[in-house]
């Protein structure tokens, strides 16, 4: 009976928190989020308004849903370490793995799938935050160059979807591309939730386990930096190298967890 009323409070608990969650950014992405991204100063000025008000956000969603039970208390190492400009290259096993992310970097212009653009919903935050839409691969990719030469950091999800059930996806190799591009570091983040949940693509939120899941997020030391470069190789396959080793580490990382 515990169990059962246990797993009604859960279910309670995250439609209120994605409730608000969702409630919170459709007023604030078509009201306080376009005109901070309007307001005078430079791209990358207006761009970090908007990305230090949705870590803010994004910290007191993991709060609430922490204090109210609908989640055990998160950890996250090695955020503090590191500084300027890196590919962050994460894991993605579960549909909050952005919101913690962004929760612990107040910068991080994050490669996001096209078709999130087209929502009217989420279209405006994604604009006001300067996030890079992969609608054009090559697009995509020379626009990360530019705002990693510029000295941000870029987030990256390389399997492009959701992770499989206790897996990993294969890795897509935008992400050293830039890398080698921009001549800056991988820097990896495994990210790590059990029991699983909110797993799966278009999985109702209110089908969750029986018992309160933990995110751990671990940033590790960079997987590859440009002193490793090899000038004999080509860069197609310096860009193979680099996603391999990176798909290995994680592959690793999760096995021994």
């Amino acid at each position: 009976m515990k169990a059962c009323w246990r797993k009604r409070w859960l279910i309670l608990v995250h439609l209120l928190g994605f409730g608000l969650f969702g409630l919170s950014s459709i007023i604030s992405g078509w009201t306080l989020f376009p005109v901070l991204a309007l307001w005078p100063g430079s791209a990358n000025d207006r761009r970090d308004r908007v990305q230090r008000v949705i870590h803010i956000f994004f910290r007191c969603f993991i709060d609430l849903l922490e204090w109210s039970g609908g989640m055990k208390p998160h950890k996250a190492t090695g955020f503090g370490s590191r500084t300027g400009p890196q590919v962050v290259v994460a894991n993605h096993p579960t549909l909050l793995d952005i919101v913690f992310l962004l929760a612990h970097m107040p910068q991080g212009d994050c490669v996001v799938k096209k078709e999130l653009g087209n929502n009217p919903l989420i279209a405006p935050i994604l604009w006001a935050a300067g996030y890079i839409r992969n609608a054009d691969g090559q697009e995509a990719l020379q626009e990360a160059v530019t705002r990693l030469q510029a000295g941000r950091r870029v987030i990256w999800f390389p399997e492009g979807t959701r992770s499989p059930e206790n897996g990993l996806g294969p890795f897509h190799r935008g992400f050293a591309h830039a890398a080698l591009r921009a001549g800056c570091p991988v820097v990896p983040v495994v990210i790590q939730c059990r029991p699983r949940a909110l797993g799966r693509r278009h999985q109702p939120i209110y089908d969750i386990p029986s018992e309160p899941f933990r995110l751990t997020l671990r940033m590790g030391d960079p997987i590859w930096t440009p002193r490793e470069q090899n000038p004999s190789r080509s860069p197609a396959v310096t860009a193979r190298a680099i996603s391999l080793e990176a798909e290995d580490y994680f592959r690793s990382e999760l096995t021994h967890a």
